[in-house]
């Protein structure tokens, strides 16, 4: 059970929430948003002491952000300003957290220390870091449950492998790179799978201009990634690239084949997702789409079944490791 704590000074017409990535505190949804309750007597100037439980087993080890919200009795929803909260969840502990004040967020070099400590994998099982976006995360699945967690409890059953998530929505290339060691580094992993997506590095949504240049970063980026892992001394796996909603143009679908075809050739074990996942003209089969960028529960099954669970064998590790 997580113990949230925050001063916050409402009006008699306010009530204050916990929303963030995670489905058990609202998935960024203001409308299912975990609702705090005034600890005592209120304090000078308005500011009272506000709590909230949270049950976060479900969600395993995983770091993800959140803020505060006030909700305000004509529907209007303030949220606090800044950068996102974050915290490092470790399934099946208690832990508090006291968060200061209201639109006064504390980001911390490492999760770790917004948290309590990571245990190490028991036996010989190994720790798989998952890096990415919102789809690596699991959004858009049910009960965060996506391909990640899928493969978190099929390795865990399979090799005693410890799983941990650190995708971020929003993640490109370029933020991944920002992060590293923040968010990856700073679990030690043995394996790294990097799950991001050309949609989030500007092929859906940037000008048509610009498709090739959006490629080449992602890319390179890519490459740079694989230099970080190996720098930590860990194995690189690398997610597929996948269709998304958006991808109309023929060159788009060139871009998207000719990545997923370059990955292919990097030498490093890859979770082949495209061809599990692409209607032909780089859009979601249907029936796998929740929203354009994601999949819906369909969707994120289909990512996990196309998935080599072999490329975890500890042997297979040993040999990329060399």
């Amino acid at each position: 059970m997580y113990n949230f704590f925050v001063v916050a000074n409402l009006s008699a017409n306010q009530r204050l929430a916990l929303c963030g990535a995670a489905d058990v505190v609202g998935g960024w949804d203001e409308n299912k948003a975990v609702e705090l309750h005034p600890v005592g007597a209120g304090g000078s100037g308005g500011l009272q002491n506000w709590t909230a439980q949270v049950n976060m087993s479900s969600i395993g080890f995983r770091y993800f952000e959140y803020r505060y919200i006030k909700l305000n009795e004509n529907g209007k929803v303030d949220w606090e300003g800044g950068d996102n909260r974050n915290v490092w969840v470790v399934p099946h502990v208690n832990y508090t957290l006291n968060d200061g004040a209201f639109g006064h967020p504390l980001v911390v070099a490492s999760p770790s220390n917004r948290g309590p400590s990571l245990p190490r994998p028991s036996g010989q099982g190994l720790r798989v870091a998952i890096c990415g976006s919102s789809v690596a995360f699991g959004w858009r699945s049910p009960k965060d449950e996506g391909w990640s967690t899928l493969l978190a409890n099929a390795l865990k059953e399979r090799y005693g492998h410890q799983t941990v998530n650190v995708a971020v929505h929003g993640y490109d290339t370029k933020k991944q790179r920002a992060n590293f060691n923040r968010l990856v580094a700073s679990v030690k992993p043995d394996v790294v799978v990097i799950g991001l997506s050309l949609a989030n590095e500007g092929l859906s949504w940037g000008s048509p201009r610009h498709w090739r240049v959006v490629a080449r970063s992602f890319q390179n980026g890519i490459r740079a990634l694989l230099s970080d892992v190996a720098a930590i001394n860990a194995v690189p796996v690398l997610g597929d690239v996948y269709p998304h909603g958006n991808y109309w143009a023929r060159l788009q679908q060139k871009l998207l084949q000719d990545t997923h075809k370059m990955l292919l050739n990097l030498s490093v074990p890859v979770l082949g997702w495209l061809d599990a996942l692409d209607n032909g003209e780089g859009r979601w089969r249907m029936g796998h789409m929740d929203d354009p960028g994601h999949p819906n529960g369909l969707g994120h099954q289909t990512m996990f079944n196309a998935i080599d669970l072999a490329v975890f064998d500890p042997e297979n590790i040993k040999k990329n490791a060399r």
